[in-house]
């Protein structure tokens, strides 16, 4: 049964709350939006030219249908790598604190940028992508960091930034990725006089992602404090006599098997079928858009690629901002959550809808509407991953953020190892056979099921 509140996080007293609302840290909660920020820019930056890239590469010798295959390979990659190594790295943090755990990843993060952008084989692509799996944990460190910094009430009303700053990477990456792709060939006023543009055509993007998540390590560095469970030390005082001077809350660090909960468990399983959605779509779209229309595709290009994601990204941003705080105060979590696995449901039906609209290959009127309609669906979808974020607070013992936390993305990461892979392939087979419209009928309800 999910709930939204916790013997183990309980609602605090209007003395506490007033207390936490004069010192609410906000620098510490702007660098942790801007760490996550940073990710979101380097994981949604590829996006527009990713099928491109697999089609130069050679990989698929000149056979544009087999493109989903090697897409959806590149994103499970990652999804393999993090499943492995996410939960090490949040009981790092558990251990020796949440900021060194999190500056080492945003490393990662530029590393694997630059690492990505140098690739010329297919091959070290997948090496470098997976490297960003294996060095950044840090979407789970920063959930927890957050939820130790801020009481329930205050936290249940932050924690949808960290899904607008993905939002605002969502459209800010793909924008550097569509724009700065084959800088030689589409900037040669600014790069045309440098042959080393022409030879590695996609460095651009990946470097200026690397500065942006160096950028962020040095802010975090310089002003992120190591985070300690303010809330739980005010709740103490609070209900310490003045003849008993408060103590500091012994932190003991419960096993996994103990955080295993139903309450746990059932975050869990959500956050699982939430992960295996939203990384089958996030990889299905850009072959999709890009795919030509004999194909079953759009025929976009990057740079209307990288356009269309990054309003996505942006009326997301927008909806969060307004409407989510609202809605959640109003509805709940749960009641949120089970309208986000619907919109989940009605963005795969939109795909084979818009191929039906379409005639000769080209778009039509109708296509456009059902894109529109797409794009206003996301923001709905979306909004789960707040919303599990809160119950999974509520549902964990303050002592273990960290760990619950990882168990949350590993848990996801496992699930998002079968998601890219299984719908891009249904993808490519349904391309290959002039199918798509039936396969992706079919997709969402297996994948829901």
């Amino acid at each position: 049964m999910l709930s939204e509140t916790s013997p183990q996080r309980p609602r605090a007293n209007p003395l506490i709350n007033h207390k936490i609302a004069i010192s609410f840290p906000l620098g510490q909660v702007l660098c942790l939006l801007l760490l996550a920020l940073a990710e979101s820019i380097h994981a949604m930056q590829p996006t527009p030219y990713i099928p491109k890239l697999v089609e130069e590469i050679g990989i698929t010798h000149g056979d544009k249908s087999k493109v989903g295959y090697y897409v959806g390979l590149f994103d499970t990659t990652f999804s393999i790598a993090e499943a492995i190594f996410i939960l090490q790295w949040s009981r790092l943090s558990d251990m020796i604190g949440r900021k060194p755990v999190a500056l080492f990843g945003t490393m990662g993060l530029a590393l694997s940028s630059i690492l990505f952008g140098l690739s010329k084989t297919y091959l070290n692509l997948i090496l470098s992508r997976a490297l960003a799996g294996v060095l950044n944990a840090n979407f789970a460190v920063l959930r927890g960091t957050m939820a130790e910094l801020l009481d329930p009430d205050s936290f249940s009303r932050t924690i949808p930034w960290l899904v607008i700053m993905w939002s605002a990477g969502t459209t800010i990456g793909p924008l550097i990725g569509g724009t700065f792709y084959h800088p030689y060939e589409r900037l040669p006023g600014l790069f045309g006089s440098n042959t080393f543009w022409e030879h590695y055509p996609y460095f651009l993007p990946c470097l200026m992602s690397a500065v942006i998540s160096m950028t962020t390590f040095t802010v975090a560095f310089c002003f992120l404090r190591e985070a300690s469970n303010e809330y739980q030390l005010i709740e103490s005082r609070s209900n310490s006599s003045s003849s008993h001077p408060p103590v500091p809350p012994t932190v003991s660090r419960p096993s996994i098997r103990s955080l295993l909960t139903r309450s746990l468990v059932t975050v869990l399983m959500n956050y699982a079928v939430f992960s295996c959605l939203e990384v089958a779509i996030a990889s299905i779209l850009p072959i999709f858009l890009s795919s030509p229309g004999e194909l079953g595709g759009l025929g976009f290009n990057p740079s209307q690629i990288g356009i269309f994601i990054s309003t996505i990204g942006a009326y997301n941003c927008v909806f969060q901002v307004c409407l989510f705080a609202r809605l959640q105060a109003r509805w709940g979590s749960r009641c949120i959550l089970q309208a986000g696995m619907l919109g989940f449901a009605a963005i795969f039906l939109s795909f084979p809808l818009c191929i039906w609209t379409m005639k000769d290959g080209n778009m039509r009127f109708g296509t456009w509407i059902i894109l529109i309609l797409q794009i206003g669906l996301f923001p709905m979808a979306m909004m789960s991953a707040s919303c599990i974020t809160i119950l999974l607070t509520a549902a964990s013992p303050p002592a273990a953020l960290g760990t619950a936390n990882g168990l949350l993305q590993n848990t996801a990461s496992v699930f998002r190892i079968l998601g890219p892979a299984a719908t891009t392939s249904l993808l490519a087979l349904s391309i290959e056979k002039k199918l798509a419209g039936e396969v992706e009928i079919r997709s969402p309800s297996i994948t829901l099921h």
